[in-house]
């Protein structure tokens, strides 16, 4: 963990905006954190406004069967797997932890780009899709929830959260409206396959990350 200086007095939007740009500025095992956790952020929220016309639109999937997929499959990981995954969250460093289930969540997407391409199979490549979601989004939603905290000083809790919560917020204003212009311009398999490439690099660089920092000695 970086020395962060202790917290300034004040108060407001501006006293707030400068104690993250701190945190950013002296800590740079969190900057690159959230730099790759936002690219992560942009491939799963790119590919939201896309899915329901594609599984209604091209595969002909009624509103049961794509609830069954998302609703059903989808959150199977989060309610039985996160106790598990919680346990090697506190034994991987949050790079390597990170890395690994964003390059689980790249096969989501590209199994929906498969399903672009191979119709006949559509169907089981869509419910597929959703079992890498649910075995990504149970380890994503524990490194959101305790990631930035790990990195944390004592006392630091609140502004590192906040900025990992205001980045959240940032990527949200663009990222479904660039995976829309991508469906509008390029097609189904091209917003998947982008979403896909996202979700890849920012695993890669997570454990790219890690083995630097392995490297230098500050990680065990």
């Amino acid at each position: 963990r970086a020395e962060v200086a202790p917290r300034s007095q004040g108060s407001g939007a501006t006293h707030f905006l400068r104690s993250l740009w701190e945190v950013f500025r002296k800590d740079r095992d969190f900057a690159w954190f959230e730099t790759y956790f936002f690219l992560y952020g942009i491939a799963f929220l790119m590919v939201l406004p896309v899915i329901p016309f594609f599984a209604t639109e091209r595969l002909g999937l009624d509103y049961e069967q794509y609830a069954v997929a998302k609703g059903v499959i989808g959150q199977l990981g989060i309610l039985f797997l996160s106790p598990m995954l919680g346990v090697r969250l506190e034994t991987l460093h949050p790079f390597r932890f990170t890395g690994a289930v964003c390059l689980v969540l790249a096969l989501y997407p590209f199994c929906l780009a498969l399903g672009s391409w191979l119709p006949s199979a559509g169907t089981l490549l869509f419910y597929s899709a959703f079992v890498f979601y649910a075995l990504g989004m149970a380890g994503i939603k524990l490194s959101w929830d305790i990631s930035s905290l790990q990195f944390a000083p004592e006392g630091q809790e609140a502004t590192y959260q906040g900025l990992h919560v205001t980045l959240t917020a940032l990527r949200a204003s663009f990222a479904p409206i660039l995976g829309s212009l991508l469906l509008y311009f390029g097609g189904y398999a091209q917003a998947f396959l982008v979403s896909s490439a996202f979700f890849s690099l920012a695993g890669v660089l997570f454990l790219r990350r890690y083995r630097i920092r392995k490297a230098q000695g500050a990680i065990a």
